[in-house]
């Protein structure tokens, strides 16, 4: 028994129309969830790993292909978007809540690379609960959801875990894999989390000029736009938000995080040295609070922190005093769409177990 929406106005006589029958056996179904950076890069990776995308959403619209697109399709659905288009003038597009299309399609898997919503995080967190209501399996390459409910919806060892592993910057799947341990023992972390402001201050210790290396890290991909979400530690803060709330038990609001200004990156790059690195840390104090600082620091040759350029470190200290390292290379548009593809790799094996 199928059920449909209402063909858009417009579309094609052979347009699939939202009509849905469930998953054939043995495909891996995708609905695809913002059609940046990051998603246009998975549209071009993910069939060749053996995903068939059949919807493909940005925040007003969604188009649906019954069987999946052709690469053909994925291509110029991409360039559509790369061209700075919305998807509801694409042909066949309907305009839609993504709360409905994310019902309707019911995917097997659903890979949200929206854009991280700074002001709206409550949003994201939306979309995993509609997804997951219709039994879709979700990885978010977005930090929003987790800086503001992770231990609620990513917890290692549930049925329907959520993938991490791009959010935090190809480092997600290990952190699941530890967490249990490290909600009991970890006294505190400390984090090299964002790409971006490492790559300007190595850059600048060069010899580079402020603008030229902004050039070079966002023909790199590793900056969007003016960069505000990096330069004022924004990105950054909301991971260490992510990781504290699965690790320390941490519970407060966004507000409580510290920030960074880009003068602060100015007098940190003023040092003229290598191996300085926007370090976060949170350590939970005598009384179970959570402290927090977000800060330049000097880390020396050898450092577990001291992340080569386009790599992450997140670094966790035990109650025994051993620390316990992940390093992660998910920067940038095409590794980032790659560790999305692995988280759903990920979970499509803890599906197939669970049947």
């Amino acid at each position: 028994m199928s059920t449909s929406l209402l063909r858009p106005t417009g579309a094609p006589a052979h347009s699939d129309a939202f009509q849905t029958s469930g998953s054939s056996p043995g495909r891996r179904r995708v609905h695809l969830v913002g059609l940046g950076p990051v998603g246009r890069a998975f549209v071009s990776q993910a069939p060749a790993r053996g995903f068939s995308i059949v919807a493909l959403s940005d925040s007003a619209a969604t188009i649906y292909a019954k069987e999946g697109f052709a690469p053909a399709e994925l291509a110029a659905v991409a360039s559509h978007k790369a061209a700075g288009r919305p998807l509801a003038d694409y042909p066949g597009a309907a305009r839609l809540p993504l709360e409905v299309a994310l019902t309707f399609v019911a995917a097997d898997f659903v890979a949200d690379a929206a854009t991280t919503d700074f002001e709206r995080p409550g949003l994201a967190v939306e979309r995993i609960h509609w997804a997951r209501r219709v039994g879709s399996r979700v990885a978010v390459a977005g930090k929003d959801a987790l800086a503001v409910a992770a231990e609620k919806l990513a917890l290692a060892g549930e049925r329907a875990p959520l993938g991490i592993h791009a959010a935090l910057g190809g480092t997600g799947r290990a952190l699941q894999a530890q967490q249990a341990e490290l909600a009991r023992r970890c006294t505190s972390l400390a984090l090299v989390a964002n790409a971006s402001t490492t790559f300007l201050l190595e850059a600048r210790a060069a010899g580079a000029d402020p603008e030229s290396a902004k050039r070079e890290a966002r023909a790199l991909g590793w900056l969007e736009g003016d960069g505000a979400a990096d330069l004022s530690g924004r990105d950054a803060a909301l991971k260490l938000a992510a990781v504290a709330r699965l690790v320390l038990g941490w519970r407060g609001a966004l507000a409580e995080l510290p920030l960074v200004s880009e003068s602060d990156l100015d007098g940190a790059a003023g040092l003229g040295r290598s191996g300085v690195r926007l370090v976060g840390r949170a350590r939970r104090d005598r009384r179970g609070q959570v402290e927090f600082t977000l800060r330049y620091e000097v880390l020396a040759k050898g450092h577990p922190l001291r992340a080569p350029l386009g790599t992450v470190a997140y670094s966790y200290t035990l109650d025994d005093g051993r620390t316990v390292v992940h390093l992660g290379d998910g920067i940038g548009p095409e590794r980032t769409a790659l560790a999305l593809i692995e988280d759903l790799e990920a979970l499509s094996a803890v599906a197939g177990g669970a049947a």
